[in-house]
């Protein structure tokens, strides 16, 4: 589904454009849905014996928000770099080997899939802290009292082994 022929490659600059959905990319047991496709862009650039990609991923993740537990939509549109340089020599799959931008590949190679990769950059955009901004201390979202949500006390108790120190410092 997300595969590009590069076979018989030009040199020089090619694009291509894919929709990807939750069920295509494998995603498995995650905290998040994808309410509508993802759009991808695919710039390819062929050099020589090296071919590089810029993924641009735009679109829209729903997940539950780690403070008041509703759902709420929020935008990625990010951008990754990929490289695919030929291997000339015997071609060795050595996972030891690899490199997380560039991947070697055989000349005889004919197709290349992103479907690993896209999956990758998905999982790589989720923020470890899933809140939407907060402006004034509310929600951007819902609009709630930020302290209100997480019952943040506005007193401390006061320790009573500094009570004394204080009221001296009040005089």
């Amino acid at each position: 589904m997300f595969k590009i022929n590069i076979h018989n490659l030009k040199e020089g600059e090619q694009k291509y454009e894919f929709t990807a959905k939750q069920e295509d990319l494998d995603l498995g047991d995650v905290d998040f849905s994808i309410p509508e496709s993802f759009k991808v862009i695919v710039e390819l650039y062929k050099i020589d014996n090296q071919i590089s990609l810029k993924v641009f991923l735009k679109g829209k993740i729903e997940y539950n928000c780690d403070r008041c537990l509703e759902k709420y939509t929020d935008e990625i549109d990010t951008e990754n770099d990929l490289i695919y340089k030929y291997e000339f020599r015997e071609f060795n799959d050595d996972p030891d080997n690899q490199d997380e931008e560039i991947k070697f590949i055989s000349p005889s190679t004919v197709y290349v899939d992103l479907k690993e990769d896209l999956r990758d950059f998905i999982l790589l955009s989720i923020p470890l802290r899933k809140a939407p901004e907060e402006t004034d201390g509310r929600c951007s979202f819902c609009n709630k009292n930020i302290n209100e949500i997480l019952n943040i006390r506005e007193q401390e108790e006061v320790n009573p082994v500094w009570e004394k120190l204080i009221k001296t410092k009040t005089k």
